[in-house]
């Protein structure tokens, strides 16, 4: 199973990352845009994980996350992966919860490092579309802006590559204190 752990978006605020995707889709070609039910942050991406090892990830999951508290979280900020002159992805940053978000992800990468290992530096970040070769996006103003919303738990989530796109299905949920 391809497996990530990640936490899920407030419909709320889907609803403003769908108004700031519009907004850039006026002013890009070629660019493929996560559909909003698919919107999320990705705290640690595992891949291909053999259903037997499945128990074993949900307890470093848990074992990752004791003693974090919910926090709140918004997002602020156009970027771009690997830079602005050659983007092949656009993303909004994470505003408010940024620290919050960089612990348990860091806690996250080092209990779950034996089954993906992850050496990249971690930036609080959601997708908000990828670029096909060639594609465009024009930013005149960086400084998009959502409401906040309460991180309440982090999810174990399967994610089964489609033509028409990805299809999440949440594997297990784990409640923040």
């Amino acid at each position: 199973m391809r497996l990530f752990v990640g936490i899920k978006i407030e419909e709320k605020v889907v609803k403003e990352l769908s108004k700031i995707q519009e907004e850039l889709k006026k002013r890009s070609k070629g660019v493929r845009w996560v559909k909003k039910e698919n919107l999320h942050l990705t705290l640690k991406f595992l891949g291909e994980i053999e259903g037997n090892k499945i128990g074993e990830v949900e307890e470093e999951i848990k074992k990752g996350i004791i003693g974090e508290k919910r926090f709140e979280l918004s997002f602020e900020r156009i970027g771009y992966f690997p830079n602005e002159r050659r983007p092949k992805i656009v993303w909004i940053g994470i505003e408010e919860g940024r620290d919050n978000f960089i612990k348990i992800a860091e806690r996250l990468n080092k209990r779950l490092n034996k089954f993906r290992k992850e050496e990249r530096k971690i930036i609080p970040h959601l997708t908000l579309g990828r670029l096909k070769y060639g594609g465009e996006v024009v930013v005149n103003d960086q400084n998009f802006k959502t409401s906040s919303f309460w991180v309440t738990k982090v999810y174990l989530i399967k994610s089964k590559l489609l033509e028409t796109g990805p299809l999440y299905t949440v594997i297990k949920e784990f409640s923040l204190s």
